[in-house]
């Protein structure tokens, strides 16, 4: 490399071009040949809104140049190192569970995720109003025999603002042979009839009652119907089955995939 920063490939591979002025620096990622490179990092949420004593788990994506696909991403949580501007307002974890941030005081803090020479920020604000109700979404839902269904609990604070709080609520179904719920808000029917679900955040509850009942699938729709995409990557599909009462449902989860070429294209079931 001469003084002026004129770089020269030599062999494949990666290397790490550094900058020196005054008492700064900086670093390059430079490849050779083929294969990828790191030329980015994100942080999302990128800007959460946090209630005392809460917590939000962040995810650091590395942004990447590879010679035969073009640029590509993948998951580096566990790879970046992690570090707040402000812990007196959030922390955030940088051994296990990196990237889980916790709530400490009013206020905002930069969390920032570092690697390779990159760096990705989410701007955490922890706000310091209290909860005063909470809502489940959708309202008196009513589901197909053996079928899911996504449940959403909504957080309305003293300020005005509010949070889904799906992930941090305790869900349960009264009634277990009707349905069941996990930890997610995720409904799974059994069999025909009525249950009352309640989400519970702290001391405050909300509840609504699902209703299962004995509709069919008369049609199913995978979106997109027709895709394109290079070896080696991948395209998520949905199926949207269509009932005999008229409602649409998300059955992703629930169909069975098959692919008629598993040489040519491969599908997860």
């Amino acid at each position: 490399m001469s003084a002026t920063g004129l770089v020269t490939g030599v062999t494949s591979g990666t290397a790490v071009i550094t900058a020196e002025y005054g008492n700064r620096t900086k670093t390059a990622n430079v490849l050779v040949g083929d294969g990828e490179i790191l030329i980015g990092v994100s942080v999302t949420p990128t800007k959460p809104i946090l209630s005392l004593g809460s917590a939000e788990q962040l995810t650091a994506t590395g942004i990447y140049h590879n010679t035969a696909l073009g640029k590509i991403t993948k998951d580096v949580t566990a790879e970046a190192e992690w570090e707040t501007s402000a812990s007196a307002v959030a922390g955030v974890n940088n051994a296990a569970n990196k990237g889980f941030v916790l709530s400490a005081g009013a206020g905002t803090a930069n969390i920032t995720a570092s690697l390779g020479g990159f760096d990705g920020v989410a701007a955490v604000t922890v706000s310091n109003a209290t909860l005063q109700r909470v809502e489940i979404e959708p309202d008196l839902p009513v589901n197909a025999v053996n079928a899911t269904r996504q449940m959403t609990l909504v957080g309305y604070y003293s300020d005005g603002t509010t949070r889904d709080l799906t992930s941090e609520a305790t869900w349960v179904s009264q009634s277990t042979g009707v349905a069941t719920i996990n930890s997610t808000g995720l409904i799974s029917t059994h069999s025909v009839g009525t249950s009352v679900i309640v989400a519970t955040v702290g001391s405050i509850t909300d509840q609504t009652t699902l209703s299962v009942e004995p509709i069919s699938v008369v049609s199913i729709d995978i979106t997109p119907a027709a895709v394109s995409l290079a070896a080696g990557t991948t395209i998520q599909l949905a199926a949207t089955g269509t009932y005999s009462d008229g409602s649409t449902q998300d059955i992703t989860a629930d169909a069975s995939w098959s692919t008629s070429n598993s040489a040519r294209a491969t599908v997860s079931t």
